[in-house]
């Protein structure tokens, strides 16, 4: 009974869990699409390009297994995210083909045909947040998120690659047909008409946090209750030449003479002092009677951080590190986060750029960014609400450990800010099409955003759907996952971009163009943000 058994336990139960769970959110996908499309065929579409990609994207994870780091997760997630993004984007092309096909209405008449077609998906509003977003998790140097950036990051170019040029040729084949099968009495989707987290704590989880559905966790707390244990071990090793031994043995010495006067260590039993073959290395176990998630443990961690160095400094050529459950999980917290600024700088500077390049707008893209972060900070506020306290226990099946897990906040970031994006830029593609076909601002901000409203709920309801798989799995890590996603999606769909985004746009009104708007060339005869067409009816 261990750290094999335990391991093993959980593997197959998650899997079998998401076994059940896709198996779960699959017809339910398909439900909420035939609602969206009222059409069996044109459901089932996006379902099957999905399932396509995340097939592909499994097999060239494999291949690129051999040069980056691969965990047991990146399958899972590759299905989840490949499902979520493949039906997202496929939604939108789909929506938009039906659209142009059979004419959509104008919120407005011009005094002119319009200039151009609007920009399809692929031309001008096909997304490549998700991807930029992910390829952040590589700054945080380590194997898990870099195992977990590789799949979504494949998954999400398998997608971009096959909406513009597999679908597109399905649709072509199948013609009108993809209206056929038409189920009626369907109620269309209607768009529905905000918490800041200041006081997050991180951990990470323990054995104690794991899921009492696995036999081996079960058989550990038998084992508990019959022969108890108490306190926690950290262990100090010294590295230094051979010849140093002597020296090393005098500095544990002193270093024990303090931990015997502080009643933060265990009094009961004498550490042994313990040599490798070649006597380069040196270890020491030190008690403590607290366990590791009691603040004891962690304060006496913290003096033997500060102490071993301070006793092994006369020791010349000398190396410490103190480790044990209690130095795992405060040193994984605290590398994550000093790289969390890095990954966070990195996604807002690149998605910075590549916005303010689409739309050729400064102030365009610094809103975006903005209106995002407000949806990731509600996101991570309502996580502290739900978990940190115990109101949720009962509803959502989780024993509350007081904290959110550390790694996730990060991912959490990565993935909202792409999926965000990338439903930020095409409502606000549907916006600047109408400006640039002769509508004034508040006209272009009203057409854009009903235009697009159906499709961005729809989206968003489909992504919730997917990531309700989380909430079915036994560990509290993934039910946060599901709920952080859930809760920045919907503000996403059902605040941001019906009311905020189209109330900013329609402030700032020529503004929104700037630096564009600043250039006597680029002024519109029209009030606002639309922009006087060349003779190749481009802005």
């Amino acid at each position: 009974m261990g750290t094999a058994s335990t391991a093993k336990g959980l593997g197959e139960t998650l899997g079998e869990g998401f076994e059940k769970a896709e198996l779960f959110s699959l017809p339910l996908t398909l439900l909420i699409l035939l609602v969206v499309f009222g059409a069996i065929i044109a459901a089932g579409v996006p379902v099957l390009l999905a399932l396509s990609c995340v097939g592909a994207a499994i097999g060239l994870s494999a291949l690129a297994s051999h040069v980056l780091p691969e965990t047991g997760a990146v399958s899972n997630i590759i299905l989840l995210m490949g499902m979520s993004v493949g039906v997202d984007h496929s939604l939108f092309h789909l929506k938009q083909e039906r659209e142009e096909r059979h004419g959509a209405p104008r919120a407005w008449a011009p005094s002119r045909p319009p200039p151009r077609p609007p920009d399809t998906p692929s031309s001008s509003s096909w997304p490549t947040s998700t991807s930029i977003s992910m390829a952040g998790l590589y700054l945080a140097w380590e194997a898990t998120f870099t195992s977990l950036a590789t799949g979504s990051i494949i998954v999400v170019a398998v997608a971009v690659l096959a909406s513009p040029t597999t679908l597109p040729v399905f649709l072509a084949k199948l013609g009108r047909w993809v209206d056929r099968l038409r189920v009626p009495l369907l109620l269309r989707p209607a768009l529905v008409r905000p918490v800041l987290a200041l006081d997050m704590k991180l951990k990470q989880l323990g054995s104690d946090d794991l899921s009492h559905d696995i036999p081996a966790v079960r058989a550990m707390d038998r084992l508990t209750s019959a022969f108890p244990g108490e306190g926690t071990v950290h262990q100090v090793a010294v590295r230094a030449p051979a010849e140093r031994t002597g020296e090393v043995w005098a500095a544990l010495g002193t270093l024990l003479s303090r931990t015997e006067v502080q009643e933060l260590f265990a009094h009961d039993r004498t550490p042994v002092i313990r040599a490798s073959a070649d006597r380069n290395v040196h270890t020491i176990a030190v008690g403590t009677p607290h366990p590791p998630k009691n603040d004891g443990a962690r304060e006496s961690f913290e003096l033997l951080r500060a102490w071993v160095p301070e006793a092994i400094a006369p020791v010349q050529g000398a190396g410490d590190a103190v480790g044990g459950k209690v130095a795992q999980g405060v040193d994984f917290t605290g590398r994550l986060g000093s790289r969390m600024p890095w990954v966070v700088g990195f996604v807002l500077l690149l998605t910075f750029a590549t916005t303010g390049i689409t739309f050729r707008s400064l102030a365009g893209a610094l809103s975006a960014i903005l209106l995002n972060l407000l949806s990731a900070a509600t996101s991570f506020g309502v996580l502290v609400t739900v978990f940190q306290n115990t109101w949720a226990e009962g509803p959502l099946d989780f024993h509350s450990s007081g904290a959110v897990v550390a790694w996730l906040p990060l991912f959490l970031f990565v993935v909202l800010f792409g999926l965000s994006m990338d439903h930020h830029v095409f409502v606000v593609n549907r916006i600047r099409e109408a400006a640039l076909d002769g509508a004034n601002a508040r006209d272009a901000v009203r057409h854009g955003t009903t235009r697009s409203a159906g499709v961005v709920t729809s989206a968003a309801i489909v992504m919730v759907t997917v990531f309700a798989v989380f909430d079915t799995l036994s560990m509290v890590e993934f039910k946060q996952l599901d709920v952080g996603l859930a809760a920045a999606i919907l503000l996403n769909a059902v605040v941001i971009h019906a009311f905020v985004l189209p109330a900013l746009m329609t402030a700032l009104g020529r503004w929104n163009r700037w630096p564009g708007n600043r250039t006597p060339a680029r002024r519109s005869r029209n009030r606002g943000w639309a922009v006087r067409p060349t003779a190749t009816g481009r802005p």
